[in-house]
C-alpha cells in the first residue's frame, strides 16, 4: 500500500489539533466541518487541476480526512461530543462533498486551460464565493448553498443547524454539475455525457423545487401578496384578506411616527417589509427561522409571526432607519477593522424600539451591573466582543449606552459614534456619565433576581453542543406543545444527558413530571433542585410553586396553608403574568373545595385545559363580589378574548366588581382596553390605556408604563388612520 503524503497528513492534522482549542470548532459538529471545507476545496482542486494522477488524488484526499477526523475526535474524551452521527454528517456533506466538487472542477480546468489550469480553478473557486456573497447582498437569503463550501447558515442566532433534505440536494447538484461539466470538457463518451447531462438536470430542477436557490421574485411569488403604502412597500401571505393587511399597514404607519421620532426622520426610499406564514417558511425562502433578520442596505425586513404590537417589528425596521446615520452603500456601523459593529447596530435598534419588558434598558444594565454580570462596554463594541457576550446581555447593554448618548447629546452624537465604529480615547468621560446614569436607577432584590435569570445565559460560543442541545430542546417544546408528554420527557432526558446540571432543562423535567401525575418524582427532584447551589431566587420561587402545586394535587396540606403559600409567593413575584397566576391561585385555594376546577385547570397538562375550560364555562357563576366568582368569570374572559370573542369577553369585564388582587384588575382593564382595540374602536382604546397607567404607574416598573402608553399612542394613530367599526 502507497503511504500517504506525510505533509498533507501533519498540515491538516494541525487545523484540527487548533479547532480543537476554539470554542464551538472544538468538537465534531458543522462549525468544524464548514472550517475544514475551505483549505480541503481549494487544495484538492488546485492538485487535480495541475493534472496529478487518481492514485495521488486519492491519498491526498485519504491523508487530508485522517489529519482532519483523527485528533478532532479523540478531542472528543476532552470535549463532550454530543451528536456524533450529525458531525459525520456534516463531514462527508462539506468537507468530503466539496472535495469531490474540487476535484472535478480542478480536472475540468486542466481540461480546457492550456496555459494556467490552477489558477483558472482558484478564479472558479473565488467566484463561487463572490457569487455566495452576491446573493446575500442583493437577494433576500441569509444563508448561502454553495458548490465548493457546501452551506453557510449566515444568522448566528438561529442555534438549530440540521441536516436536511435541502442540504443533501445541492451537495447532489453541486457533484452532479461539477461532473458534467468535466465529462463534457474532458470528451468523454457520449453515453457518459448524456447520463451526466441528465444527472445534473434533474438534481438542479430538484434544488429549485426546494427552495436551494432563491432569487428575490421566487420569494415574491411564494408570498404572493403584494400591497403600498406611503413609505412601505408590503409583501404577505397572498391568502390574507383586506382587512388584516390595512390593520398591518396602519402598524407601520406607527412604527414610522415613532421611529421618525428617535431618528429625526425617515430614511430615503422605500421599505419592504416581507411577512411570512411561519418560521417554516422563512427558513425555506431566505434561510433565518426563528430569527427575524432585517438588511438595511436593502431597506428590507423579513419577519414571520407579526401581529400589531410586536416590538420587533420596530426593532428591525430601526435597522433600516439606522441608514440615516451612515448615508454609505452599505449603512452599517464598521469597526476601523472593517468588520460590522454589531454593538452599535444593534445597540441603535434596541434604543430606539426601547421595549425590554418589565424593566427598560437602563434598569436591566444597571441590575447587571450590580450583580457584577456586565461585559465593559469597549469590549461589546470590540470586533468580537458582542458575539461572545450572552446577546440579550449585550442587545440591553448596548441599547440602554445608545439611548443615554441620544437622550443627552442628540441623534448627531449617536450618527458620529455609528460612522467612527468604535469609542475614541476621548470618549471616557461618556462612559463614566452614563455608568454613574445606570448606577444611579433604583432595584429591588426581586429585579436583581429576575436580571440573574434574565442574563444567565452563555453565547452561543461557550455553550456545551450548542446547536444539538438546541435542537433537542426544540424537539421537547414542540412535543410539549401537542401535548405529547411522555415524548417531551424523552427529550428533556436526552438534554440532561448532555448537560445533566443544566436548570432549564431541570426544571421542564419538574413540570412535566408534574403533568405526567408521578408526583413523589417530582417532591423528590423539588427538594433537589431548592439544595442545588446557584439556584436563584426566581428559580427557586417556581419550584417552590410548583411545591404548592403538588400539595394541591395530593391535599398534602390544609387549604388556609395553602393559600398563605401562594400569596407569600404572589407578593413576592416579580413578573405580572406570574403575579396574576397565583393571585388566582390563592383565591382557589382559600375558597376550598370550591376552587378546585380553577386549580385543576391552571396545574393541569395542557391537554386537559379545554376539557376543564368548558366545564367552568358550564358552571359559570353570577356577577358577585365573591372573590371566586370573579376570578372564576374573569379566567373565562380572558379565554374568550384569546379566541376573538372580545363582544364576550367584553360582556364579562364590564360586569366584574372590584378585584381580589390590583394585578388581576390591572389585566382585566388591559384585556378591556385590547378588545376595544381588536373591535377597532380607537379612541376607546386609548383611554382605557391611559387610565391603566395612570392609575397602577406607583404599582408598575417604568418597561410596563412605558408599554401601556405606547399602546395609548397606538390607538391614537390607528383612530387618525382607519375608519372606526
Amino acid at each position: 500500500m502507497t503511504a500517504l503524503p506525510r505533509r498533507t497528513l501533519l498540515a491538516y492534522a494541525a487545523l484540527s489539533l487548533t479547532c480543537a482549542f476554539v470554542p464551538l470548532f472544538d468538537l465534531l459538529a458543522f462549525e468544524f466541518a464548514f472550517i475544514s471545507t475551505v483549505p480541503l476545496t481549494l487544495h484538492m482542486g488546485f492538485v487535480a487541476a495541475r493534472g496529478r494522477s487518481f492514485d495521488e488524488l486519492a491519498r491526498t484526499l485519504g491523508a487530508a480526512v485522517l489529519g482532519l477526523l483523527v485528533p478532532i475526535c479523540l478531542n472528543g474524551l476532552r470535549v463532550p461530543n454530543c451528536n456524533w452521527a450529525d458531525g459525520f454528517g456534516f463531514f462527508a456533506l462539506l468537507p468530503l462533498a466539496g472535495a469531490c466538487v474540487a476535484i472535478a472542477a480542478g480536472r475540468t480546468c486542466a481540461a480546457l486551460s492550456s496555459g494556467r489550469p490552477a489558477t483558472a480553478f482558484i478564479a472558479a473557486w473565488t467566484g463561487a464565493a463572490l457569487w455566495g456573497i452576491g446573493a446575500f447582498w442583493w437577494g433576500p437569503a441569509v444563508d448561502a448553498f454553495s458548490p465548493f463550501l457546501g452551506y453557510y447558515p449566515g444568522s448566528l442566532y438561529d442555534e438549530v443547524i440540521a441536516l436536511d433534505a435541502r442540504l443533501v440536494v445541492s451537495r447532489v447538484e453541486d457533484i452532479c454539475v461539477s461532473a458534467c461539466a468535466w465529462a463534457w470538457a474532458a470528451r468523454a463518451v457520449r453515453l457518459k455525457r448524456l447520463i451526466a447531462s441528465f444527472a445534473a438536470c434533474a438534481a438542479l430542477s430538484l434544488a429549485f423545487k426546494l427552495d436551494v436557490h432563491r432569487p428575490t421574485f421566487s420569494v415574491e411569488r411564494a408570498l404572493g401578496g403584494e400591497s403600498r403604502t406611503p413609505g412601505f412597500r408590503l409583501i404577505y401571505p397572498r391568502e390574507w384578506d383586506t382587512h388584516r393587511v390595512e390593520v398591518l399597514n396602519a402598524e407601520l404607519a406607527f412604527v414610522s411616527e415613532t421611529l421618525n421620532a428617535f431618528f429625526d426622520g425617515p430614511p430615503e426610499g422605500e421599505t419592504t417589509v416581507y411577512l411570512y406564514r411561519s418560521a417554516r417558511e422563512k427558513k425555506r425562502l431566505m434561510g433565518a427561522g426563528n430569527v427575524r433578520i432585517a438588511k438595511p442596505w436593502q431597506h428590507a425586513v423579513h419577519l414571520h409571526d407579526v401581529e400589531v404590537g410586536d416590538a420587533v417589528l420596530m426593532h428591525e425596521l430601526a435597522h433600516v432607519w439606522s441608514t440615516r446615520l451612515n448615508p454609505t452603500f452599505h449603512a452599517l456601523s464598521l469597526t476601523p477593522w472593517g468588520l460590522p459593529n454589531m454593538g452599535l447596530i444593534e445597540g441603535v435598534a434596541v434604543a430606539a424600539t426601547w421595549d425590554e419588558g418589565a424593566l427598560d434598558a437602563h434598569a436591566w444594565t444597571a441590575a447587571m451591573r450590580a450583580l457584577d454580570v456586565d461585559t465593559p462596554l469597549p469590549q461589546l463594541l470590540s470586533p468580537t466582543g458582542f458575539l461572545t457576550t450572552a446577546s440579550r446581555a449585550a442587545y440591553t447593554q448596548c441599547g440602554s449606552f445608545v439611548r443615554w448618548l441620544k437622550d443627552t447629546r442628540g441623534v448627531d452624537a449617536v450618527a458620529t459614534l455609528y460612522r467612527a465604529g468604535a469609542l475614541a480615547a476621548s470618549d471616557a468621560d461618556l462612559l463614566e456619565a452614563w455608568q454613574a446614569f445606570v448606577d444611579s436607577r433604583p432595584l429591588d432584590d426581586n429585579a436583581l433576581a429576575q436580571a440573574r435569570l434574565r442574563f444567565d445565559r452563555p453565547a452561543i460560543f461557550r455553550k456545551t453542543c450548542a446547536h444539538e442541545v438546541a435542537a433537542v430542546r426544540a424537539r421537547a417544546e414542540r412535543a410539549l406543545a401537542r401535548g405529547s408528554l411522555d415524548r417531551a420527557m424523552a427529550h428533556v432526558d436526552i438534554w440532561l444527558g448532555h448537560i445533566p446540571n443544566d436548570l432549564d432543562a431541570l426544571l421542564l423535567r419538574l413540570a412535566l413530571l408534574f403533568d405526567l401525575e408521578r408526583f413523589d418524582e417530582a417532591r423528590l427532584l423539588s427538594e433537589v433542585l431548592l439544595k442545588t447551589p446557584g439556584l436563584g431566587i426566581a428559580r427557586s420561587a417556581q419550584v417552590r410553586e410548583l411545591w404548592a402545586d403538588l400539595d394541591a394535587a395530593t391535599g398534602a396540606h390544609p387549604t388556609a396553608a395553602l393559600a398563605q403559600a401562594y400569596a407569600a409567593l404572589r407578593d413576592d413575584a416579580f413578573d405580572r403574568g406570574t403575579m396574576r397566576r397565583l393571585a388566582v391561585k390563592t383565591v382557589a385555594a382559600d375558597a376550598g373545595a370550591r376552587g378546585t376546577p380553577i386549580l385543576a385547570l391552571l396545574n393541569g397538562p395542557d391537554a386537559l385545559r379545554s376539557e376543564r375550560l368548558s366545564a367552568l364555562l358550564a358552571a359559570e357563576p353570577p356577577i358577585s363580589d365573591d372573590a371566586l366568582n370573579w376570578t372564576t368569570r374573569y379566567l373565562l374572559a380572558r379565554h374568550a378574548a384569546s379566541l376573538g370573542a372580545c363582544h364576550r369577553a367584553e360582556t364579562r369585564l364590564s360586569a366584574l366588581p372590584l378585584a381580589p388582587h390590583w394585578s388581576l384588575g390591572l389585566e382585566a382593564e388591559r384585556l378591556r382596553a385590547q378588545c376595544a382595540f381588536s373591535s377597532g374602536r380607537y379612541l376607546e382604546a386609548q383611554a382605557v390605556f391611559e387610565r391603566a397607567a395612570t392609575t397602577h404607574a406607583a404599582r408598575l416598573q417604568a418597561g410596563e408604563v412605558e408599554s401601556l402608553n405606547q399602546w395609548s399612542r397606538r390607538a391614537a394613530a390607528f383612530a387618525r388612520s382607519l375608519p372606526q367599526r
